[in-house]
């Protein structure tokens, strides 16, 4: 009786709408769904629970953040990224620590997710950072999760890693050439180093179902790019921005990264 009501007042429709631009929170995204987020397909409504979870990571970001300036370290909160062609996206904090500014970035996890990064924070929040650092031009950040289930704080420090951002922002170049200048659907990625099934979670499952044995309308008369054409794209290896080894956790012929020391205390620092 009552959760019914309650489910259904929480559930809403999501938005769709195009942009020519990239969000920091799609960095390690299938670039399938990218394309097909930044072009407005129509998502699933979300349902009562996913936005109740949602609202759950908003709060834990208003706490932390309202603690920050209570205590005196936070300079500033929700920092938009200077005007770039690629990326829009807001740092979630930016607090002064011993004369130095670090970029702070608020994630709220899963008691699995947290329990599965004692060594390393996960690489889609590594490299939210890593572009934050980057754009803002600051030298060091915290990654600072908390468990969902308990409330229990981790803290990653972050040096940032020009060489990494290199990579990052090269790809995602070649994403919007692709996407924007030739109007053309990324080839389905190498899922082999995906932290998770990101399939399972897509709200965009059908349109890349559909689109695996149908033209793309974008391309009239043309075959999309599948798995049978192993991603090649004008002669180049496919785009699998989720996967690329390079800036993977652990990916072959990348060392993995370990702990150094810092005199910023005991937190972990990760060069990934």
């Amino acid at each position: 009786m009552l959760v019914e009501r309650l489910e259904e007042f929480f559930s809403r429709e999501e938005e769709a709408r195009e942009r020519n631009y990239f969000y920091v929170s799609e960095v390690a995204k299938c670039p399938r769904q990218i394309y097909y987020s930044v072009k407005g397909f129509p998502r699933p409504p979300l349902d009562g629970q996913s936005a109740r979870r949602m609202a759950v990571g908003d709060d834990v970001h208003r706490r932390i953040v309202g603690a920050l300036f209570s205590m005196g370290l936070a300079v500033a909160a929700e920092v938009p990224l200077p005007p770039n062609p690629l990326f829009h996206g807001r740092a979630d904090a930016i607090i002064s620590l011993g004369g130095e500014n670090f970029v702070v970035e608020i994630k709220s996890v899963h008691p699995y997710q947290f329990d599965q990064a004692v060594a390393r924070p996960r690489r889609d929040h590594y490299l939210q950072l890593q572009l934050y650092l980057h754009y803002l031009d600051v030298p060091r950040g915290i990654i600072l999760m908390e468990n969902k289930a308990n409330q229990a704080l981790r803290e990653f420090l972050v040096e940032r890693d020009e060489e990494t951002v290199k990579r990052v922002l090269s790809q995602f170049q070649d994403l919007h050439r692709l996407i924007f200048r030739e109007g053309r659907l990324p080839p389905l990625p190498d899922k082999s180093d995906w932290e998770y099934d990101q399939c399972r979670y897509c709200p965009f499952t059908e349109f890349c179902v559909r689109d695996q044995v149908k033209p793309h309308p974008a391309d009239p008369g043309k075959g999309v790019p599948s798995l049978a054409s192993e991603g090649e794209v004008d002669g180049k290896e496919g785009l699998a921005l989720a996967s690329d080894s390079r800036i993977g956790e652990g990916g072959k012929g990348t060392p993995t990264p370990g702990e150094k020391g810092s005199d910023t205390g005991d937190l972990p620092l990760f060069d990934l």
